[in-house]
This record gives C-alpha cells, sequence and structure tokens, in this order.
C-alpha cells in the first residue's frame, strides 16, 4: 500500500482562481476543464493563460468540443486538433481527451491521430474508458498508442468507490504500461477510506484538497490585457 503522504492529488477546476486556491491546499496537479456540470470542456484559451501566469502546479488541460457522447465528426476532430496546437504553445504538462465509436469502443484511430497530434505532450485518457463494455479491452487497445500515459477512470462505474475492484484490477494488468488516476466523486474526505480500497498513487476530483469554489484567494498578477476570455481554442 503507498503511504498517504505519497499520493499525487489531481484537482480538477475550472478557474485560475481555484487552480491557485489548490496549490495552497496541497494538490500536486491540475485538470483544467470548463463546465464541469457537463462532464468538463475545452477551457479558453485565456483560462489557460492565467492559470499559467498564477499558479504553480503542473497542468493538464481538457480537449473536448462539447457536452455529450464522445463521438466525434470530422470536423470536431479538426477543431481538435486546432486546440491541440493551440496549447502546445503553452507551457502546459499534457492533454486530457477521449474518442468513442457509436458502439462504445474506443476510436483508436481518431486517438492514435490527436494523440501524435499533442506529442511530445503526454496525453491521458479521460473517462470515456468507463462507458466501453469492457475496460481491460479497451485498456489492451490503447496500450498500442506509444504517447498515451495515463488512464482516467472510475472503474467502469458511477464513481470510484462502487467502482474500486475494477480500479485495483486495472492498475494490478497495467501498471507496467499506464498511471491510473482514480476519479468519481473522491473528495478530501472519502480519499484515504478509498485508498485503503483502490490502493493506487494518483487521485482526481473538483474536491480532492476540498471545496475550493467558495474561498479562493485572489492572487496577484502583472500581466496585460490577454485575448478575448470567452474565445476557445
Amino acid at each position: 500500500m503507498i503511504p498517504p503522504q505519497e499520493l499525487i492529488l489531481e484537482a480538477c477546476l475550472e478557474t485560475p482562481e481555484e487552480a491557485h486556491s489548490a496549490f495552497l491546499s496541497g494538490a500536486h496537479r491540475v485538470e483544467l476543464c470548463r463546465n464541469l456540470e457537463s462532464g468538463g470542456l475545452s477551457p479558453s484559451r485565456e483560462t489557460v493563460r492565467r492559470c499559467l501566469e498564477i499558479c504553480e502546479l503542473p497542468l493538464k488541460v481538457m480537449v473536448r468540443p462539447r457536452p455529450g457522447n464522445f463521438v466525434y465528426s470530422e470536423e470536431e476532430l479538426t477543431c481538435m486538433e486546432a486546440e491541440i496546437d493551440s496549447l502546445k504553445k503553452l507551457p502546459i504538462t499534457g492533454i486530457v481527451l477521449g474518442v468513442l465509436h457509436g458502439d462504445k469502443s474506443i476510436n483508436l484511430e481518431a486517438v492514435q491521430r490527436l494523440s501524435e497530434r499533442a506529442d511530445p505532450l503526454p496525453v491521458t485518457f479521460h473517462k470515456a474508458i468507463d462507458e466501453t463494455r469492457d475496460p481491460l479491452q479497451e485498456m489492451k487497445k490503447l496500450s498500442r498508442i506509444q504517447n498515451i500515459q495515463s488512464i482516467l477512470s472510475s472503474g467502469g462505474a458511477q464513481n470510484a468507490e462502487t467502482g474500486a475492484k475494477m480500479l485495483k484490477t486495472m492498475q494490478q494488468e497495467f501498471q507496467s504500461r499506464f498511471r491510473m488516476i482514480a476519479a468519481g466523486s473522491i473528495t478530501s474526505e472519502n480519499l484515504l477510506s478509498l485508498h485503503h480500497k483502490i490502493g493506487i498513487h494518483e487521485y482526481h476530483g473538483r474536491k480532492i484538497v476540498g471545496d475550493l469554489a467558495h474561498h479562493h484567494t485572489q492572487p496577484e498578477t502583472h500581466s496585460s490585457e490577454l485575448d478575448n476570455p470567452n474565445s476557445s481554442f
């Protein structure tokens, strides 16, 4: 069992101010999204740049063009490539994405295409893995795509508590290939009890280091006016 003090805590957040609070509260990494109520969408370029300016933590960024399913058209895939190209110009540390076929299997061709576009930034395949019929079989397929380095999952369940057994199995079967990141209603309050059940190294959640939405501090900045804050990549 990995000692609690050695765990990596990834805070899933929407704003630079939350990211700054996550840093002060002990998070080790941030995944930046927009519209977490819809499962997380691509944040605006201004939000990413502002987050990099005021937060000292490693920053991964979601690339997801719309809410709903993870079956994307050619036009949407092209937009995702453009987002990745923009992100690669910034000092972020990773890309988060996922693409499925209509039958809920992973669209390996699209994931390969986007992962190659992201290189050398490492890619995390997100919780779309939990919508597949056989996550372990799909992970075997993903293992052939070199730049997929991490899997974010709740073990094919609604939350990490329910999917704990599968998460442990995923870790056991793929620990030499992927970094497993447990997700799904993980908070600072249930983290240790879940860790005793799952036993992996990395955990992800909006409240992984507490509820940051209501008590963040306002850091000082010295930036000039950047791009339109409402624009996306």
